[in-house]
């Protein structure tokens, strides 16, 4: 029987990748991905590609299409970048570890259906299935659908988290959310720290994409994951606009109408950066991404600095750097600025002038604005000082807010980060570090921020945290 292995072509669209002197690794990945399929193709094998022209895909439709394909491998290509010209060659090759709650379950299916007597084409001819995609299973190649695993456990008269797990009912499940407004990420967790499953839909901040919209996300992955674990103890939601006008009891009324026997909690997004840092009590947060906002926390009651929005805010978020990016390439070219690496980076990403594109750059959203951002850091790494300005006007605009709420809110001098431009980005962290008061510790945390909502529904649900704090990243990740 042939394989079926889907090919990706790392990037694309908005997202160039790697961009050196105009050549951008999302055209290199194409070319190369659809050279490699046709090799294959010929060899007989079955080959799906998740682009063949310039568009951006997120991670989680990309692997929406290998599942429904049933694929035997999924190959994404990359090219490496480097600050030094010519240092590497040859190719690098990363292969996915079958381990964590993957191998657990097919472990688990192989035990539980030589326990009950069935061979592979038995077991497969119960769930309508082919014998090739049990034995997938079985050697951890794939995992069953959320259908074929409600089907399984009926088979083998167990629960799923049995067949997740081995552990049976005897631990407190739990969900922790993250939302925002172009994704939300859900984790089914247990109170030893495990993570059973992840899932990512799209945004539930109900002032952009509506309330309606926001609260039929969240249903969709609570209803997901029940499939999975029927019995919860608490659903703790931390979502970006939950603490604008009446948005989050109408939110947490929805939740507790729909699972009355469950502890909810609903908060802003702040909250689980908070709960990633080391002091829940008091602090300042600051996230930096898409847009920019600080707090100050004192016992859980927040006072926020900034988070007016794009076209309020003075500055700090990856809007404010692309939106600077695009103009100074733009004032190049009308004489009253210099034109710097910045500019042939800003103009390739566009594939076109400023000034011949603004109709289209109008036309979209504050994340293709803030796409422009890596632009500005690979100009900077590149000796660009218009770059290096752009950086450093930016950190000023968040070094003033995280300095004020220190002085004035008595919150201590510990600060929370969190947002990509932080979080991915050394050189803005390090000019940042060097514009707030020496006094201040500023701590980016290595856990994403559904680590945090997990520990609020922990500390809400009245568990001790310190199982969730010791295991949960080891089989997240594995979860990925």
């Amino acid at each position: 029987m042939p394989y079926t292995i889907v090919i990706d072509a790392g990037h694309g669209g908005s997202d160039p990748g790697a961009v050196y002197e105009g050549r951008r690794e999302k055209d290199d990945n194409l070319s190369l991905a659809i050279a490699v399929g046709e090799l294959l193709s010929r060899q007989g094998v079955s080959v799906i590609y998740t682009r063949t022209t310039d568009v951006y895909q997120t991670p989680f439709e990309k692997a929406q299409m290998a599942n429904q394909a049933d694929a035997d491998f999924f190959i994404s290509f990359h090219r490496n970048s480097s600050e030094e010209p010519n240092q590497y060659t040859g190719v690098e090759t990363l292969v996915y570890d079958n381990s964590g709650i993957k191998q657990t379950m097919a472990e688990n299916i192989k035990a539980y259906r030589n326990n009950k007597g069935l061979n592979q084409y038995e077991f497969a001819e119960k769930l309508g299935i082919s014998p090739q995609a049990v034995s997938k299973w079985e050697c951890g190649q794939s995992c069953p659908s959320i259908e074929n695993l409600c089907m399984i456990s009926e088979i083998f008269g167990i629960s799923i988290d049995t067949l997740l797990s081995g552990s049976g009912d005897s631990e407190k499940m739990m969900i922790g959310i993250d939302g925002g407004g172009t994704k939300t990420e859900f984790v089914l967790f247990s109170e030893s720290g495990r993570v059973l499953n992840r899932i990512v839909l799209g945004g539930s901040n109900p002032n952009t994409v509506g309330m309606e919209n926001a609260i039929n996300i969240l249903q969709l992955g609570i209803d997901t994951l029940l499939r999975i674990k029927g019995k919860i103890s608490g659903i703790f939601v931390g979502a970006a606009g939950l603490d604008s006008g009446n948005n989050t009891s109408k939110i947490k009324k929805m939740l507790k109408e729909k699972y009355p026997k469950v502890k909810i909690r609903c908060e802003n997004d702040v909250f689980n950066v908070i709960a990633c840092g080391k002091n829940l009590d008091q602090c300042v947060a600051a996230i930096c991404g898409t847009g920019m906002i600080v707090y100050a926390n004192r016992n859980g009651n927040l006072k926020h600095f900034g988070g007016r929005g794009y076209l309020l805010d003075k500055g700090g978020s990856g809007f404010h750097i692309g939106r600077d990016a695009i103009c100074a390439a733009q004032d190049a070219r009308d004489g009253t600025g210099k034109h710097t690496i910045l500019t042939d980076l800003v103009e390739d990403k566009i594939g076109n002038t400023v000034w011949e594109s603004i109709q289209d750059i109008y036309s979209k959203n504050q994340s293709y604005i803030a796409s422009f951002t890596p632009c500005v850091f690979l100009a900077y790494e590149n000796g660009d000082k218009i770059a290096e300005q752009i950086l450093k006007n930016n950190a000023v605009c968040v070094a003033e807010l995280i300095n004020f709420a220190v002085d004035h809110c008595d919150v201590g001098k510990y600060v929370v980060a969190s947002g990509g431009i932080l979080k991915q980005k050394p050189a803005f962290r390090v000019m940042l570090k060097e514009m707030l008061h020496p006094d201040i510790i500023l701590d980016v945390p290595d856990y994403p921020p559904i680590y945090g909502a997990c520990i609020m529904c922990c500390i809400m649900c009245g568990i001790d945290t310190k199982q969730v704090e010791e295991h949960f990243m080891m089989s997240y990740d594995s979860c990925q």
